[in-house]
């Protein structure tokens, strides 16, 4: 999502150029002018020269520190350093109350993570005042905060309203996306990208849905991580992929990457969990399991990885339990089947893992083929 604009529409960077030499050259006249030295500062901000954005911003808040806050605000949200842009705006707020001042602060919070704080500040502007901007803000903060039935109903308000907006689409087939609708999510994103072949979330729905097919590849998610690399869920795609290809050293980083930005991504827990146990971290995995299975009880996945490094070490009285837990949650869980086989041939574990053995071999999956050669090698342990 792009951040406040200073422009209510583009200018290129010739225009731009141009301009600054022009009031470069008037400054040199007056060089005390305010609006100068605000004006050749948001010229380099827009720019992307924020070096020089701030030189000339510093001079402006010698002569009226209180006239430069929410331009100091937009220089630090530009720069990622979203707490300092909301303290600036929030300080501005102090001497005036504008709805673009209140939008940015909205849209500072959203970025820090603030999000009830962010539909706090805006609420405060009236609806008609209330920019295309801000009604996809408050969509995306309903999104945010797990609220896809608010997020739908204002973004369907909007798209009746301006029904070829590139960006609306966009959140509309994330939005379906994430309800479970890949019918109208897929339809949602080819509309946006019709208007827009770079529309990012179009992009990321297609990136996602491709994880099944196996249709996107390590490029496509590596060009959307360089738009945004605090998309948890590309992280999360990139790991799955580095997965499938058995390049797990790469998976495990690319996972603990999402799960950092996002610690109760449970997926992506459970991945990096199959991550561990592949390569025979199995005390890490075990962490990992317990910690996902603690946070999520209902989910079955976490308990069935828990109990099943415990079978592979030989703990079965600790796997037991685990694996029954997940059974009573979901009598297909998959890694769980895997623990359970372990589990009921600890008499004869040899012949038992000759079996599991083979069947993952044959599998088209990697990590199985990676989880056979792990449990040949615990097996030639057990016999040594």
């Amino acid at each position: 999502m792009p951040p406040p604009s200073l422009r209510n529409s583009p200018v290129s960077q010739r225009t731009l150029d141009e301009q600054l030499s022009a009031h470069l050259n008037f400054l040199a006249q007056d060089q005390e002018n305010l609006t100068l030295l605000i004006k050749i500062s948001t010229i380099y901000l827009e720019l992307g020269n924020y070096d020089q954005a701030q030189i000339y911003l510093d001079k402006a808040q010698v002569i009226d520190p209180i006239a430069c806050l929410s331009y100091q605000g937009l220089l630090d949200l530009q720069r990622g350093q979203f707490a300092a842009a909301r303290k600036k705006f929030t300080e501005s707020l102090a001497h005036e109350q504008t709805p673009t001042l209140r939008y940015n602060l909205a849209f500072a919070c959203f970025l820090d993570g603030e999000l009830a704080q962010a539909h706090t500040h805006l609420s405060c502007i009236a609806p008609e005042l209330l920019p295309s901007e801000g009604k996809l803000l408050e969509v995306r903060i309903f999104h945010g905060l797990g609220e896809l039935d608010k997020a739908l109903s204002c973004l369907y308000s909007f798209l009746q309203e301006e029904p070829h907006n590139a960006e609306a689409l966009g959140v509309a087939a994330l939005l379906h996306f994430d309800n479970d609708e890949l019918a109208y999510a897929l339809e949602k994103a080819e509309q946006a990208l019709k208007l827009d072949p770079d529309n990012y979330d179009a992009r990321l729905v297609l990136c996602m849905n491709g994880l099944n097919s196996q249709s996107t590849s390590v490029e496509t998610v590596k060009e959307l991580l360089a738009i945004n690399s605090t998309d948890c869920r590309l992280w999360f795609a990139l790991g799955s992929l580095q997965m499938t290809q058995g390049d797990f050293v790469s998976a495990e980083d690319a996972l603990a990457q999402a799960i950092a930005i996002y610690p109760d991504f449970y997926d992506a827990t459970i991945m990096y969990g199959w991550c561990l146990l592949v390569q025979n971290k199995l005390d890490t995995a075990a962490r990992v399991f317990e910690e996902a299975a603690t946070r999520i009880k209902e989910l079955a996945d976490a308990w069935g990885g828990w109990g099943t490094v415990y079978a592979l070490q030989g703990n079965m009285s600790a796997a037991r339990p685990l694996l029954d837990q997940a059974f009573t949650i979901d009598c297909n869980c998959f890694i769980a089947q895997i623990g359970h086989i372990l589990y009921t041939a600890h008499q004869e574990p040899e012949r038992a893992n000759q079996e599991l053995v083979h069947f993952l071999k044959n599998s088209d999956n990697s990590v199985s083929q990676k989880l056979a050669v792990l449990m040949d090698e615990v097996q030639q342990l057990a016999i040594a």
